[in-house]
């Protein structure tokens, strides 16, 4: 690997820890936004894990009966022997 070779590989590193930084960032924009805005985005945040943790048990519930497992740890070992 040459020497232009391995300057230009480090750049392209550096530009993409630069283009990351400034989407993530974004020049400190988000300084200029309300303060009560972290607080919201995490309400949301919490309550989405929350709906998503109800409907998965629900589902569980409904689909993950003994009868139902067994059903399917039957049906399996039927393909299994042909």
């Amino acid at each position: 690997m040459t020497l232009h070779e391995l300057v230009e590989r480090e750049r392209r590193h550096v530009r993409r820890r630069e283009l990351i930084a400034g989407a993530l960032l974004g020049g400190a924009r988000w300084l200029s936004l309300p303060r009560v805005l972290p607080f919201v985005v995490w309400l949301l945040i919490v309550a989405a894990a929350v709906l998503l943790a109800r409907e998965t048990r629900r589902l569980l519930r409904r689909d993950a009966t003994r009868a139902q497992v067994a059903h399917a740890i039957e049906a399996e070992q039927r393909l299994r022997r042909g």
